[in-house]
């Protein structure tokens, strides 16, 4: 199944267009399945995502609220003293903070869930975009998004309960047996409503058991009802949800609202106070949405939105941007042509995108043959591209200057943008 094992002696979890041609053929949208070992080893260990989590908790409660874990105790979700739970470097493994908070918990079942994890770790974000990178070549990208959620504990079965979500489901067994008992959604359609209820027993012989040992990954589609059981023990997994059905009122909504937002006094929407109030303050949303529908910026924003959506793999939120790096004149910089940069020109603007990050620098005419060989693995030294690419060039009436600074400071934006790498 694997299109190279490995490429450049690192593990390679890409699969080819011919299995994902057969997968889609088969199983897609259709039926579950299990596909084993397809990369030979588990996405992760459970030490790496014991680092991952530890290093997580260390800001929680914190300015940065961007991990907001999920703790369940049985059925019930624990809303008070969640740091008690968070792992600990003193913890030393899963295991050991298992062991602890199953204490703590005297003995009842816990369920640890981290929605869009794969943004804490970009190990995994990685790994997930091979996955799925020769998928979309049959599917296209998911219409609304894609995200990665963490699944840990001891439960003996999902908190809550069974249920039907609106994706397409990979769930990647990591450490422990992972088992999913799902049934098609006719199977349900003259039943009661059975959405996040545990009596479904009776409706046993009827399901599916889709078991995953580590390494291997579990396949449903939108359309099953399904659940997690306890297989044997503890166990850690991470689901890949791909939500096909596009949103395009909403995505153009949350866009506008931003736009407005930046508008708007301190980013707070003003308090109508009478019905007078209420009509001036729709002519001046009024006239706040013409200006940005002819103005650059909603153009821009737009822009930036479908590139972030095909550098990031589908993912909305996606791994922030690699601690700030100089680069020297000597420094080598080379593209990732399995995730290439993309760009678009929008008015005097080009809008770029790496890895779900857009950033947007001047039309110079010079720059897109500058982004296209970061495309490339090709390696580049840094001062042959600061001379090469600065000065003053015109196109027509306008004339474009960079600086050597300039262009050394677009290569260390990519750079933190993981568009390009630097090495020998």
């Amino acid at each position: 199944m694997l299109r190279q094992g490995q490429e450049g002696g690192q593990l390679s979890f890409s699969l080819s267009p011919a299995f994902w041609s057969g997968f889609h053929r088969r199983f897609w949208g259709r039926r579950g399945t299990v596909l084993s070992a397809p990369a030979g080893v588990p996405l992760v260990s459970a030490d790496h995502v014991f680092a991952r989590l530890v290093a997580a908790s260390e800001h929680w409660g914190g300015a940065d609220r961007s991990f907001v874990p999920e703790l369940f105790v049985e059925h019930a979700q624990a809303l008070t003293d969640i740091d008690r739970f968070l792992p600990t470097v003193a913890d030393r493994s899963v295991a050991g903070w298992s062991a602890r908070v199953a204490a703590q918990l005297k003995g009842r079942t816990f369920g640890f869930v981290v929605d869009d994890y794969h943004v804490h770790d970009e190990l995994i974000w990685r790994r997930l975009r091979q996955f799925v990178r020769e998928l979309y070549g049959v599917t296209g990208l998911p219409g609304e998004q894609a995200k990665a959620t963490l699944f840990l504990g001891n439960y003996a079965r999902t908190p809550f309960g069974l249920h039907r979500g609106r994706s397409d489901n990979f769930m990647f067994a990591v450490d422990g047996i992972k088992r999913i008992r799902a049934w098609p959604d006719a199977f349900f359609r003259d039943e009661p409503d059975l959405t996040n209820r545990l009596d479904y027993e009776r409706y046993n012989p009827e399901s599916v058991v889709l078991e995953a040992r580590p390494g291997d990954v579990i396949y449903w589609p939108a359309s099953y009802w399904h659940i997690g059981e306890d297989a044997g023990g503890p166990s850690i997994a991470i689901s890949l949800a791909l939500f096909m059905d596009p949103q395009p009122g909403a995505d153009l909504a949350q866009t506008l609202e931003q736009e407005i937002a930046t508008r708007s006094p301190g980013g707070r929407p003003r308090r109508p106070r009478a019905a007078k109030g209420i009509a001036a303050g729709v002519q001046r949303d009024l006239r706040t949405l013409r200006a940005i529908a002819h103005g650059p910026s909603l153009a821009r924003a737009l822009a930036a939105d479908r590139l972030n959506r095909v550098t990031g793999a589908g993912f909305i939120r996606v791994p922030p941007a690699a601690p700030a790096r100089v680069l020297v004149a000597g420094d080598v910089v080379r593209g990732d042509p399995e995730f290439p940069l993309r760009w678009v020109t929008v008015g005097d603007e080009i809008v770029c995108s790496a890895n779900g990050h857009a950033i947007a620098v001047p039309a110079d005419p010079r720059m897109p043959g500058l982004l296209r060989r970061l495309t490339s693995s090709e390696p580049l030294r840094v001062g042959d591209l600061m001379a090469r690419y600065s000065g003053t060039v015109r196109r027509g009436a306008v004339e474009f200057t960079a600086s050597r600074r300039e262009i050394r400071t677009l290569l260390e934006r990519l750079l933190a943008l993981r568009a390009i790498t630097v090495g020998p």
